[in-house]
């Protein structure tokens, strides 16, 4: 089998395991390193200043900025994510 490499491969993230900065309102996940935002449900990266969202698909983050800068490619929405968790039986 050839193994994709393009992305590092991570945990689905557990947000219960987050600890919440009360300063920013955000989670804090110690094991990446991000902060989560429960309302836009980004993932932010305070080194690289990028947000990102998770790509159940790939199993990576994904820099949210990427999709935004161009408004049609809306495969990455963070809305699809609900729409994933009931589709886990489904296989590419």
């Amino acid at each position: 089998g050839h193994m994709q490499e393009s992305y590092s491969q991570y945990p689905v993230p557990d947000v219960s395991t987050y600890q919440y900065d009360e300063t920013s309102g955000y989670y804090y996940d110690p094991q990446t390193g991000l902060y989560y935002d429960p309302n836009s449900q980004y993932y932010y990266n305070a080194q690289s200043q990028q947000y990102l969202y998770w790509d159940g698909e790939r199993r990576t983050y994904v820099p949210a900025l990427e999709q935004s800068a161009d408004g049609h490619k809306e495969t990455g929405a963070p809305s699809k994510e609900g729409k994933e968790k009931k589709e886990k039986h489904k296989t590419k």
